[in-house]
């Protein structure tokens, strides 16, 4: 609450006019504020009147606007235990207050609150808790987060130097509210143009958050972020992208993996459980984000291994990419505070092959650019970068592939080249010809003049330049929307009339020619937010506990050949997506998409692939303040604190928290 020092005056301006001077607090009201108050009169225990916007600084709206008083109550600071604190600081709502202290007598203050219009007054009181008095805060006033409630919070910045943008990310997360104890990771998106400061990254992170455990990120070509106006993607200039987790319901992870750390095809889930620090047979939500270098050859192999390893868990993610000035300057970010400590403290050294590889010191030194500080061992030139999140937490996907299709027909595959798994040589559908088997080139025909009518010579050569191929994974559903396909690239004819696609096919597999443009992408991402809006109603029309929980935040990862290079205007992205689902995002435009169509997790191109966060667990939850809203208001009753957990038994704890064989 702002707190207005009053104007050190002997006498009120001829100017004010009072309708009852008797009234202290009005007295005082009418001293303290730099700008003249007009026409007061009597109305309750409070008082009407109208204020210029220009009299406080927190109040930013047009000059011609006026604002009307509604409260004003004398508070004694704890000089009776019936004293009443009573402010109605609407700053949730669109509202604006001040404290007024008396210069003659310190303790008594008077609250103001200002609200646009009087006639809105009843709505805004509805929408605000009621203060306990036990509490001594007011109405609206932030808290500090509970332990039932995830803290995400997210903030981009286009400072020119990167210790400048981190710290006016962290100062602008500050003004949104008290921050927790413990941050369980931040996570940190960069243009390639902060190249020289990366190593400055984890100490300034370090020194500014000291509950820090994990710190998480990649560059990109742009990033992805949340600020004044809303949800905003920044390409191609310096920018930073900041984000601050805590999650009570979850146990987050990050490692750094590659070529020497990597666990091979054979490898048991037992190893990949170790290599990542979570449990091997997860009875709760197991989500990752896998952030890898272009040059890392083994991604498709890291991926594999974690549908084998863990094939209920959610993956999504991107290759890092630079922006056009920045070069081939990609990097990840790794950083564990648990990890750091095991390095600095002497320990005998660990027994068994299926030890966790942070304790390796070649795993946080491979790919060190930047000197030998402990913080500067976070900054990767090569490999893949994983956070695990384990617990009550759950990540929804939305695979957008950017595609359309070209016409409603599904095709069959009826054949395929000996020894050529890219060529097919034979397509069938139920509507087309019977359903007899054509050969590839001969139903291709058959489709685009089922939509050559209406187009002109120029779109016709624009569609078939922009072509692919939607395969839809095996097993999958009998009745398939555009979202079902996999999104592969159509190479075109041979010289034996076979359709090659950069994918290998089999018999039986159903097909789609797809439609990659403008066009495309706005829809195929609008499918997915309105789909997601329905799962949302049918839950809750349903009664379904298990998907009430709000989201609370979502990561977006978007190819960078998207963006303003295809639909004309920055943000298209990030803003339709917070469109649907109004929490704060973050992430980059990729290189390259990660996400599961299916039951696999495939790399894509051209796609913007989004995670949506909730709790499994609702009803450990406090009511959140609406489920639209883009962050989560805590109660405003103080909780008894809860109790210390019990130890845990050996069998559940995680691997990086086993005792070590001796």
């Amino acid at each position: 609450m702002t707190h207005i020092e009053p104007r050190q005056t002997s006498r009120m301006p001829p100017s004010y006019k009072l309708a009852n001077s008797t009234m202290c607090h009005k007295h005082l009201l009418m001293k303290s504020y730099p700008t003249r108050l007009r026409h007061f009169n009597a109305w309750g225990h409070g008082l009407i009147g109208s204020l210029p916007a220009t009299s406080s600084p927190r109040l930013t709206r047009p000059r011609s606007r006026n604002f009307r008083v509604i409260d004003c109550l004398a508070q004694h600071d704890g000089s009776s235990s019936s004293a009443v604190q009573r402010s109605m600081h609407f700053t949730d709502c669109g509202c604006y207050g001040a404290t007024v202290r008396s210069p003659l007598k310190p303790s008594l203050t008077s609250t103001v609150s200002v609200l646009p219009s009087r006639r809105q007054m009843r709505a805004l009181m509805s929408r605000v808790p009621r203060a306990s008095t036990a509490s001594g805060g007011g109405l609206g006033a932030p808290e500090p987060p509970t332990a039932q409630l995830p803290y995400w919070k997210t903030y981009i910045s286009r400072k020119p130097l990167l210790v400048q943008a981190l710290l006016d990310c962290l100062g602008n997360i500050r003004q949104q509210g008290p921050l927790p104890n413990t941050i369980d990771v931040a996570m940190v998106y960069v243009s390639s143009e902060y190249l020289e400061d990366y190593g400055l990254m984890v100490d300034t992170l370090q020194r500014e958050l000291p509950g820090l455990r994990n710190v998480f990120g990649c560059t990109g070509f742009g990033v992805i972020g949340v600020d004044g106006d809303g949800a905003r993607e920044l390409e191609a200039q310096p920018a930073l992208s900041l984000t601050l987790a805590a999650l009570p319901q979850a146990q987050v992870v990050v490692r750094h993996l590659d070529e020497t750390n990597l666990p091979d095809g054979d490898a048991p889930p037992d190893r990949w459980s170790a290599v990542l620090g979570v449990p091997a047979f997860p009875e709760s939500g197991l989500s990752f984000v896998v952030l890898s270098d272009p040059s890392f050859s083994a991604v498709q192999d890291l991926l594999a291994g974690l549908d084998f390893a863990f094939p209920t868990a959610t993956k999504i993610g991107g290759l890092s990419s630079s922006s056009a000035f920045g070069g081939s300057r990609t990097a990840t970010f790794c950083w564990s505070a648990s990890s750091a400590r095991k390095k600095t403290a002497p320990t005998p050294p660990t027994a068994g092959p299926d030890a966790a590889p942070t304790t390796d010191p070649r795993v946080t030194a491979a790919g060190d650019r930047s000197g030998g500080d402990e913080g500067s061992l976070s900054v990767y030139a090569r490999g893949a970068a994983v956070m695990s999140i384990y617990g009550e937490v759950q990540m929804d996907l939305m695979i957008a592939q950017g595609c359309r299709p070209l016409s409603s027909t599904t095709w069959t595959v009826d054949g395929v080249a000996p020894g050529k798994p890219t060529h097919v040589t034979a397509l069938s559908s139920a509507g087309v010809a019977r359903g007899r088997s054509l050969p590839a080139l001969e139903a291709f025909q058959i489709e685009l003049q089922s939509v050559l009518s209406g187009m002109s010579e120029i779109q016709l050569r624009r569609t078939v330049a922009n072509l692919t191929v939607g395969v839809a994974p095996a097993g999958l559903k009998s009745s398939l929307e555009p979202q079902d396909f996999l999104i592969r690239a159509l190479r075109g004819f041979d010289s034996e009339q076979c359709l090659v696609v950069l994918e290998h096919m089999r018999a039986g597999q159903r097909i789609r020619f797809m439609v990659r443009d403008k066009q495309g992408a706005q829809e195929d991402l609008a499918s997915h937010g309105v789909s997601y809006k329905r799962k949302q109603l049918q839950s809750l029309l349903q009664g379904s506990t298990e998907q009430l929980a709000p989201p609370f935040g979502m990561v977006m990862f978007t190819c960078n050949g998207r963006g303003s290079g295809l639909y004309g205007e920055d943000s298209y992205d990030a803003r339709t997506m917070s469109s649907y689902v109004p929490v704060p995002c973050a992430g980059f435009q990729c290189n390259g998409e990660i996400g599961r169509v299916g039951n696999t997790t495939h790399l894509h191109g051209f796609t913007c692939a989004v995670g949506v966060l909730r709790v499994t667990a609702p009803a450990a939850l406090a009511p959140p303040a609406g489920a639209g809203d883009a962050t989560v208001t805590a109660s405003s009753s103080p909780a008894p604190p809860p109790p210390p957990p019990p130890p845990p038994s050996a069998s559940k704890l995680l691997p990086e928290q086993q005792p070590e064989q001796q």
